[in-house]
């Protein structure tokens, strides 16, 4: 597979160019987001996806501990301890 630069999609303004085209189309200024509003739908969107890979994680962590002697699971809840800090 050949080599892709990956700053070739940044060349464009693509907000910028999706914007004009909304207003070109007619739909009202009021109904287009802002740079604010789309960043914070995103940070929201990945905090979302880091809180569920972070469950995942506990999830199987918690299973795996289950089927430790106690000793074990406390040494692997230390562990995910240490990991969260």
């Amino acid at each position: 597979m050949a080599a892709f630069d990956q700053s070739v999609p940044l060349v464009i303004k693509w907000r910028d160019r999706y914007r004009a085209a909304a207003r070109n189309r007619g739909i009202p200024a009021q109904d287009i987001r802002s740079d604010e509003d789309i960043d914070a739908m995103v940070a929201a969107t990945q905090a979302a996806q880091q809180a569920m890979q972070e469950a995942e994680v506990a999830e199987k962590t918690s299973k795996a501990a289950q089927n430790l002697g106690p000793r074990a699971q406390e040494i692997a809840t230390n562990a995910v301890a240490q990991f969260k800090k």
